[in-house]
């Protein structure tokens, strides 16, 4: 465990391949019709190989982050615009609605506080 550790401390971008080389064949497991892909399959690897305490350069992070959120947009998104119907949009104009609607009640709490806090000190 120690030689593992010392390893990707010198060396942090053989995590990084390692994670990527073994999250993609973690992902290709077929468990019945369950297959969890090589997007999930490498974050899953990700936390795993994260546990010995490797250190990656934040820039490094930045970048592999956003790789991987285009592979997931890129995998999911043309199954959103394909299921986009008339049902679909009434369900994504409520969730619009209600978050407005938050949103507006939140900015009134803090109108009032902001108006309650003006008046005390006045």
């Amino acid at each position: 465990m120690d030689l593992i550790s010392n390893l990707f401390e010198m060396a942090p971008f053989i995590a990084l391949f390692i994670t990527l080389s073994l999250g993609y064949m973690v992902g290709k497991i077929t468990i019945g019709r369950f297959v969890l892909g090589g997007v999930a399959g490498t974050l899953l690897m990700g936390v795993i190989i994260g546990q010995f305490g490797v250190n990656i350069d934040p820039g490094v992070k930045s970048i592999f982050f956003a790789l991987f959120i285009y592979a997931v947009g890129y995998q999911g998104g043309a199954k959103f615009f394909k299921a986009l119907n008339f049902r679909t949009i009434n369900i994504l104009l409520s969730a619009v609605v209600m978050t407005v609607s938050g949103l507006l009640c939140v900015l009134a709490a803090a109108i009032c506080s902001i108006l309650t806090v003006v008046q005390r000190q006045v």
